[in-house]
């Protein structure tokens, strides 16, 4: 959840540095594959116990939670950054030259936070689509902006647990022959090198051919290798030493081609955020562009896979058996474990906290300019460079600060503190009117 805030952050430097610029694989592998054991714990046994119908009804409720929960934090979004271009367009947060939100000659024009999301379509007609016909399909999901594409596949992914859980009713082996049938025949570039168009997607907008950024037909694959885990459906990983160094030296071999200190990577600009390493001599460009495919997010492929099942082994072996490693004898680690624990256990209301939080964050940084050093002690200099990462490490933690609160808050209301603890002693509880 921190990581995924940390990314969603606009002009974030610390997403150079989280653990998806070092691997293939990043923390939305992390978030299905934990969300599909968590599905294991949390539906898996009412199919077994109530029977398939009233399991596949819980199912549905939860896809209309997740549903309503994706619309809400769309709306939401959607009025900060119209306050936040107002804001900016007003110029009452122009306090110096160079800032962001200041227009000029010079700088250009003032943030247009809206356009900058890409989600003004609402307001006006693009590529003959109309506002009305464009608020419909973000209703109905045919419209799934980028940063609004993770819940949508989640709805999805949850609508074919009944599915497989019917399969696994049938044969042991049938789910999983379902489940890498349906990963196969998402692969855009396998599916029109056998002669298709291309592989099976859901449109993500109304006015063109682009299609969901998370393919949730690809994506089942990691949630359903948890669901399979925590279920029992698979064994255990033995602990084997061939195993892990395997592990390790893919993780390890993987790394010159994903940073981008070292492949070079233009869009991160690394001059400017970081220090290079020249391994041209490594074929490392022509390598990401040959496997490409093997590698890419949208159809998850098959590369990513096997990176994070080697860090989800490597890491399952750290925490040891039942994570009793885990358990720090020093307060402030028990602590710390204790906070992550609570915002793991609050997942989705940390997640959209935490996407409301980053655009909000990503606001504050333009107001006190993140790149601030360069104004005050020149540019080019290693003391403005270094002054930069204060304000930075500053809105990083006060955000993070937030999302644990919105864990603390939800967990204690989901205990419904309103409601008399007993009954024996306590005298009756009269309702009032309001």
């Amino acid at each position: 959840m921190f990581i995924i805030f940390m990314a969603h952050m606009p002009g974030n430097f610390f997403t150079l540095y989280i653990p998806a610029r070092f691997g293939w694989s990043d923390a939305t592998e992390i978030f299905v594959f934990c969300s599909g054991m968590a599905s294991a714990i949390a539906f898996g046994k009412i199919f077994e116990t109530t029977g398939w119908l009233v399991g596949t009804m819980r199912i549905l409720h939860r896809m209309w939670q997740v549903y309503w929960a994706h619309i809400g934090v769309f709306f939401v979004i959607l009025a900060l950054v119209i306050l936040q271009t107002w804001a900016s367009g007003t110029g009452v947060l122009c306090f110096y030259d160079g800032s962001r939100l200041c227009g000029s000659p010079e700088t250009g024009p003032a943030w247009d936070y809206v356009g900058r999301l890409n989600i003004i379509h609402v307001f006006q007609e693009v590529g003959g689509s109309s506002p009305m016909q464009n608020f419909l399909g973000i209703m109905t999901l045919t419209w799934v902006p980028n940063l609004f594409d993770i819940l949508p596949m989640y709805i999805v992914i949850l609508a074919l647990i009944p599915v497989v859980m019917a399969l696994r009713q049938a044969n042991d082996y049938a789910p999983f022959v379902f489940i890498i049938l349906l990963w196969l025949i998402a692969q855009d570039w396998l599916m029109k090198s056998l002669g298709f168009s291309g592989g099976i997607d859901l449109p993500a907008e109304p006015w063109s051919d682009r299609t969901w950024f998370f393919n949730p037909f690809a994506w089942q694959l990691v949630f359903f290798t948890g669901f399979a885990l925590m279920k029992g459906w698979l064994p255990k990983p033995p602990v084997l030493k061939p195993l892990i160094l395997i592990a390790i030296a893919y993780v390890v071999i993987t790394i010159p081609y994903a940073f981008w200190g070292i492949h070079n990577d233009e869009a991160f600009q690394p001059s400017v955020y970081g220090p290079t390493i020249d391994f041209s001599w490594a074929g490392i460009t022509e390598f990401r562009d040959v496997t490409e495919h093997l590698r890419q997010k949208s159809d998850f492929g098959i590369f990513r896979y096997i990176h994070f099942l080697c860090l989800a082994y490597l890491f399952w072996i750290l925490a040891g058996e039942n994570g009793r490693n885990l358990e720090f004898r020093g307060s402030v680690g028990r602590r710390l474990v204790k906070v992550v624990h609570k915002v793991g256990q609050q997942s989705l209301a940390t997640f959209m906290g935490g996407l409301v939080i980053g655009r909000f964050c990503g606001f504050v940084l333009d107001v006190i300019n993140s790149d601030l050093g360069s104004h005050i002690f020149g540019q080019d200099t290693l003391l403005a460079w270094w002054f930069n990462w204060i304000p930075m490490t500053l809105v990083n933690l006060a955000g993070m600060a937030g999302m644990v609160a919105i864990a603390y808050l939800v967990a204690w209301l989901k205990k419904t503190p309103w409601k008399p603890k007993t009954a024996t002693t306590a005298e009756p509880v009269r309702a009032t009117a309001i």
